[in-house]
């Protein structure tokens, strides 16, 4: 078995990581996570991604098993979760920045940007990974 370089545990790290959102809003416990607990717009903002966050998670678990089983569809899943990852981290920034979520920095706060930070950079990275990794799974 050849020996790909994004599937260790850089690559689960990221999944694992970036599941965390979308389980728990997908659970339906968004207040779990609420920045501002009563702000129905904070709550219609977070209830309006469930179908986004699912799609997230299963171009990640599919990305995994691709790239575990060294398929090229695990490239394209790899690279669609990254992509997700950016858009939702993207999201989440503007409307945070919009509605000043960060200011004052609560612990609530510091969570929120700390998704936003992780998706924003770690989907770079998965993509920029799995894009140099390519040749393992695109020369089959």
């Amino acid at each position: 078995m050849r020996y790909c370089g994004i599937c260790g545990s850089d690559m689960e790290a990221y999944q694992s990581g970036m599941y965390e959102r979308g389980l728990i809003i997908c659970a339906g416990a968004p207040e779990a996570i609420q920045t501002r607990p009563g702000d129905p717009i904070y709550l219609a903002f977070e209830l309006s991604f469930p179908l986004a966050d699912g799609w997230f998670v299963l171009a990640c678990v599919l990305g995994a098993v691709g790239l575990w089983r060294m398929r090229d569809w695990g490239l394209l899943f790899t690279l669609l979760a990254g992509s997700v990852a950016i858009f939702l981290g993207l999201m989440d920034l503007l409307f945070d920045l919009q509605q000043g979520i960060f200011v004052p920095l609560t612990g609530e706060a510091l969570i929120e940007l700390v998704i936003v930070v992780l998706l924003l950079t770690l989907g770079p990275f998965v993509i920029v990974a799995a894009w140099r990794q390519r040749g393992l799974f695109l020369g089959r």
